[in-house]
């Protein structure tokens, strides 16, 4: 690890009842900090460096003075883990509710992690997926196709999508819960159709008031 450390002033009162001025390392603005995988970095792997998440981002001066002409963003290594994430989990071979929860339970890993300000550990999160065989997703998430690292930053907004179904545009927003999918909300992929049920009364009540203004 390469970490970078400031002093900050405080006072003590000695024996004597006297006021002495004292310098120490100010742990709780630990914004600048690093740690190398010497394994990945041994076998030439694409990445093998993650930072220190603080109160900060990382100073250009400090990615100059490690070295580091290159730095995978938090949306990127995130993009890479799920993407590599919902490609593993169909050969799995889970049922629909028992993949709804392995996708909520990584999730809101990740949540809790990047909560914390901390890197999302990919062996942990293979542990979640086979406990008896935890090196068997990272090994996956690791390979060429995806090159996910040890260690995750994570960007809240791409992680979401594990759980929800989101779609943009200028005209059309739409945002669902994966656990919906089947249950009321359906896609028919012969007619490229999207069909929502149980349509909830809030949003059944403007349809309603747009047709009585018409």
């Amino acid at each position: 690890m390469t970490v970078m450390l400031n002093n900050k002033k405080q006072y003590n009162i000695n024996d004597n009842l006297s006021i002495d001025e004292i310098f120490s390392l100010d742990i709780d603005k630990l914004d600048v900090a690093n740690s190398v995988n010497l394994t990945r970095w041994s076998n030439n792997a694409e990445t093998y460096l993650s930072f220190a998440r603080g109160r900060k981002d990382v100073s250009n001066y400090f990615r100059r003075f490690i070295g580091c002409t290159d730095q995978t963003s938090a949306k990127e290594s995130s993009e890479s883990f799920k993407r590599a994430f919902l490609d593993y989990i169909p050969t799995l071979g889970l049922g629909t509710q028992e993949t709804e929860d392995l996708r909520n339970q990584v999730l809101n890993y990740c949540y809790a992690q990047t909560k914390k300000k901390e890197d999302i550990s990919l062996h942990h999160i293979s542990s979640m997926i086979n406990a008896e065989e935890p090196e068997l997703f990272q090994e996956f998430a690791a390979g060429e196709e995806y090159r996910v690292s040890s260690f995750i930053k994570g960007h809240n907004k791409t992680l979401k999508t594990l759980k929800f179904y989101v779609y943009r545009s200028k005209k059309l927003t739409i945002e669902f819960d994966s656990g919906l999918v089947n249950e009321s909300v359906f896609y028919n992929q012969e007619t490229n159709e999207l069909r929502i049920t149980n349509v909830p009364d809030d949003l059944r009540r403007q349809f309603t008031n747009a047709e009585d203004e018409e």
